[in-house]
């Protein structure tokens, strides 16, 4: 065996010390990221509020403002899925969080948040006439009809197999099965015009022909949903299409066409619905949230809408940078992202001439 020269071994012993710039072993499971964050803090990215609050209980407390505070999570909120993966992977971000694995994964550790969060479509809730006022519209008081026609859909989309076939050509994208109405189809009628009151909801839906319906963005989710593209593609716009279908063969409209009001924020789709610019929501709402977000007085998504059966059931996945994703510093010779005995050999064996 060749000697090392003494530049060589010196520059292999400090190698072997402790370097600021050897990067950590990459967070690799929700216990890893609460204990990152309680010890040091650190940023986490999510594409909205309502992301946040589906695992907000398996992460330390929300931190004010977007400064790093030790024991605290510092919330980021990105408006296109591809700016959160390329923040991770920089590590801009300490982790960032999606509805399901990313169709890249790339340079990323995808482990799941171990929660649970279904979604459902959200529409005005019954009220008083008192009560519509502050920029509301006084005409609808209730969407007890309108809830009772996304319903019957929403079940019929399940038991007539579309959920599962739309599911199987959205691969890879996955969410699992969480609609309980589909157990008894025959248990949600759709409601008749003639019986309908003019001031619920639907009314409008039988006098325009049009479903509107309140929308985040546009933006771009990947396989959630590119609402960028002309039309939207991806598995929520397909099952938005299922689902108009279904109504249009349940409330007799067959030319029922299909209009998005969009709103940059959770909050302001809800705002949509309920002073009725929108008849509802889109069904990949988050019912594990709070309207509004923030503020002294907020309430439970459940409680300050109607909420219609649930629509699938997301389990949330947190993303980190893989260890390998970029050179830990000059030493990092292989570039895997940790300075070790690897890169000693390499650099012995290129001062030795081998």
């Amino acid at each position: 065996m060749v000697a090392l020269r003494a530049s060589t071994l010196a520059l292999a012993l400090a190698l072997a010390a402790p370097s600021s710039s050897v990067l950590a072993a990459p967070i690799a499971n929700t216990a890893d990221l609460y204990s990152t964050i309680a010890s040091e803090g650190g940023l986490v990215g999510f594409l909205s509020d309502a992301n946040y609050a589906s695992v907000s209980h398996v992460l330390p407390p929300r931190a004010e403002g977007d400064a790093k505070v030790p024991g605290k999570t510092t919330v980021a909120i990105f408006e296109d899925q591809a700016d959160l993966l390329e923040a991770v992977r920089s590590g801009t971000l300490l982790a960032g969080s999606l509805s399901g694995p990313p169709e890249d994964s790339e340079g990323l550790v995808v482990f799941s948040s171990e929660a649970i969060s279904p979604r459902a479509m959200m529409l005005m809730p019954s009220r008083v006439c008192d009560d519509a006022v502050n920029g509301t519209n006084a005409t609808y008081t209730s969407s007890v009809h309108m809830a009772a026609a996304v319903n019957a859909a929403i079940a019929n989309v399940v038991a007539s197999g579309g959920f599962a076939e739309l599911l199987d050509a959205s691969s890879p994208f996955y969410v699992a099965s969480a609609a309980p109405c589909a157990a008894a189809p025959d248990l949600f009628p759709y409601p008749v015009a003639a019986n309908v009151p003019a001031t619920d909801v639907i009314s409008d839906v039988f006098q325009s022909g049009v479903l509107k319906l309140a929308a985040l963005g546009p933006f771009d989710w990947g396989l959630d949903g590119n609402y960028t593209a002309s039309p939207p593609t991806g598995f929520w716009p397909g099952y938005v299409g299922l689902l108009l279908g279904e109504l249009r063969a349940g409330l007799g409209l067959p030319l029922l066409e299909l209009q998005r009001v969009y709103a940059p924020s959770s909050d302001e789709v809800i705002e949509l619905v309920l002073s009725g610019a929108a008849h509802a929501t889109e069904p990949y709402m988050t019912t594990g949230a709070f309207y509004p977000s923030t503020g002294e007085i907020t309430a439970p998504r459940q409680e300050a809408t109607h909420m219609s059966c649930t629509t699938a059931g997301y389990e949330p996945v947190f993303l980190s940078a893989q260890a390998g994703a970029g050179c830990a510093g000059i030493f990092d010779v292989n570039c895997d992202g940790v300075v070790n005995g690897t890169d000693v050999q390499i650099v012995a064996s290129k001062a030795d001439g081998r």
